[in-house]
């Protein structure tokens, strides 16, 4: 449709642009491998340096994923059951830099969508997050 200047109403260019997904990530090193994978023209990366980072990330506007690169501890276990509790809806993926039965049993507790060890594959942490920030009926067709 066009405006009274013969040009397109912004309103129909903004509805012909979909947004891309933002994928909020968790990431102590910019120069991550994590990192380094998951950048592309897909979606839209908003690394946090830290948990409380992360969180506020979360609470100010949902992201479609949330990727965490962390070092098991009891701090990093209490801030990930934060933002499940705080996002309980969007897809969590995990990267542990180390782990442990008891790790294990921790992380499933908050249901992620996808758990990986260092060291990573990076184009299954890509599938992965692809995955998750696809629409819910595309999921269902690849099952």
């Amino acid at each position: 449709m066009l405006g009274s200047h013969g040009s397109p109403r912004t309103s129909d260019i903004k509805a012909s642009v979909a947004e891309k997904p933002r994928v909020a990530v968790l990431i102590g090193d910019p120069s991550s491998e994590v990192l380094s994978a998951l950048r592309n023209d897909v979606w839209t990366l908003v690394p946090c340096e830290d948990g409380q980072a992360l969180l506020e990330t979360v609470v100010e506007r949902l992201p479609s994923a949330i990727v965490a690169e962390f070092t098991p501890t009891a701090g990093s276990l209490a801030i990930l059951n934060l933002i499940r509790r705080a996002a309980p809806r969007v897809p969590l993926i995990l990267v542990a830099g180390g782990g442990n039965l008891d790790l294990q049993r921790a992380l499933q507790d908050m249901r992620p969508y996808y758990y990986d060890v260092a060291p990573l594959d990076p184009t299954e942490l890509r599938e992965a997050v692809q995955s998750a920030v696809s629409p819910p009926r595309a999921r269902a067709g690849e099952r």
